[in-house]
């Protein structure tokens, strides 16, 4: 009876081991699991991005537009973004912009402009742009047109319609000021940032003014008061051999002559010819010193006359 025990469980041994199967190459012997069936959605939250500056697309990096704010009140344009030759090159991005800054930097321009480099204060460093570094230092570009004298010939016809340049300019570097100006980007130096042109200033802390800018007194008109002359630019110093330009502003239409008195006479050089007026009372002239001009300060006088009535005004050409 034992041997029959035996053998029964002998062979229920046996039939279990015949059941198992045999590990192959690679298997771990460990228990496998199979992922259960989706029963619907998903319920774990979306991750969504808060949005940056910089967006990445296939072509690149591309910088979101600055936010500017709107500008404060009485921040008004005057009349002198009349006069900003070769208006093209600028893309104007506010038409008048309040900023505040230490004047770190004053240049002169051949095209009569002012620059006027700004560091500004930290609330307003987002305006910059990269071109501003390197020959701009970091800094705004700020530029007063038509205040000084004109060298570059294309700029000539635009500054000598202007009546009333900007009269009080910053003149002290390490100024702490504030300034109001139209916000553009020029385009012919890499998109730079400026105020161009600069409308009013003033000393930090002050207020600026309020509400809209006063009138310029209007310029002379065919037949309206008395007749009158200002010289707006002239080039001096000037080398002997070089080119001259001089600028005025009258009556439209007005007839004007010019003399530029040298120490052997009054000059014969092409260009001094009797002119007319333009519409808006611009008239200029362009001639060559002599290349054996005397060096020294000659008087150079305008002349212009309209309705019976006479004007002149009076410079000085430096000769070098």
């Amino acid at each position: 009876m034992r041997r029959l025990v035996g053998f029964v469980i002998a062979m229920v041994l046996l039939a279990s081991c015949a059941n198992s199967t045999t590990p192959g190459p690679g298997d771990t012997g460990q228990p496998t699991f199979a992922p259960e069936a989706s029963t619907g959605p998903s319920t774990a939250p979306a991750i969504s991005a808060e949005p940056s500056s910089v967006a990445e697309d296939d072509s690149g990096p591309t910088i979101k537009p600055l936010a500017v704010k709107a500008p404060p009140k009485g921040c008004v344009p005057t009349d002198q973004d009349r006069y900003v030759y070769n208006p093209a090159r600028l893309q104007v991005v506010t038409a008048c912009l309040q900023v505040t800054g230490i004047v770190a930097a004053i240049r002169m321009e051949a095209d009569g402009d002012l620059h006027i480099l700004i560091r500004l204060d930290r609330t307003y460093a987002h305006l910059l742009r990269p071109a501003n570094q390197g020959e701009e230092l970091g800094d705004l570009v700020v530029e007063p047109v038509c205040v000084r004298s004109i060298s570059q010939a294309d700029a000539v016809a635009t500054c000598a319609a202007d009546g009333d340049p900007i009269a009080s300019l910053p003149a002290s570097v390490g100024a702490h000021i504030w300034l109001q100006g139209r916000y553009v980007f020029d385009l012919q130096h890499g998109g730079w940032a400026e105020l161009h042109p600069l409308y009013r200033w003033g000393a930090y802390g002050t207020t600026p003014p309020v509400g809209p800018t006063p009138r310029p007194t209007p310029r002379p008109t065919a037949g309206s008061g008395a007749l009158a002359v200002r010289i707006t630019s002239l080039t001096s110093p000037v080398s002997r051999g070089a080119f001259a330009t001089i600028a005025a502003h009258t009556r439209a239409s007005a007839s004007c002559t010019i003399v530029v008195e040298y120490k052997s006479g009054p000059s014969q050089a092409a260009g001094l010819g009797p002119k007319t007026a333009s519409s808006s009372g611009g008239v200029s002239w362009t001639w060559k010193v002599g290349s054996r001009t005397t060096v020294g300060s000659w008087p150079v006088t305008v002349t212009c006359r309209a309705g019976g009535s006479g004007a002149s005004a009076r410079a000085t050409l430096v000769v070098r």
